[in-house]
């Protein structure tokens, strides 16, 4: 039986392990230009039960990256934050799939697995030197709302303008 208590914590456990790749990721962004036409910085990583990884994209708006033609000191239009890493434990899930299926959508685990995965990373950014110029947010791919890693604030990124 599947308990989200468990589920987040192995989730907490398993980001534990690359908080100091991340941090590190955004120190050595510290020391990158950012192309002038950039205007927002966005931090985005698939969600899967099983593994994730996190990049960095470098944006006009919230949907198109910037394009940066000279790498020499600029931070490139995507930045790999993480290597891809062990989100939650998938062994033994094929012979109870549908079991975990069930209790995955019972229990809006996706939703508090994006949530946790903010979070995570709004902390890693609080620890980190790096002191964006430029509004930063985590986004998921084809999901509406956005988090602002410097507000704390959930946003509908189709209304985000700058």
């Amino acid at each position: 039986m599947y308990e989200i208590e468990k589920y987040l914590e192995e989730i907490r456990n398993n980001r534990r392990k690359v908080s100091n790749e991340v941090i590190n990721s955004f120190n050595r962004i510290q020391n990158l230009k950012i192309p002038s036409d950039a205007k927002v910085l966005i931090l985005s990583t698939p969600i899967t039960v099983k593994y994730i990884k996190v990049t960095l994209f470098v944006n006009e708006d919230m949907f198109e990256p910037v394009d940066v033609e000279e790498h020499d000191g600029y931070i490139s239009s995507i930045y790999r934050m993480t290597d891809e890493f062990f989100l939650y434990n998938y062994l033994g899930l094929k012979k109870n799939q549908d079991e975990f299926n069930e209790f995955y959508e019972t229990e809006d685990a996706e939703r508090k697995t994006i949530e946790a995965i903010a979070l995570w990373l709004k902390r890693c950014l609080e620890s980190s030197n790096f002191s964006p110029s430029i509004p930063m947010y985590y986004a998921v791919p084809d999901e509406d709302s956005v988090f602002n890693l410097l507000t704390g604030e959930w946003e509908d990124q189709e209304e985000i303008e700058f």
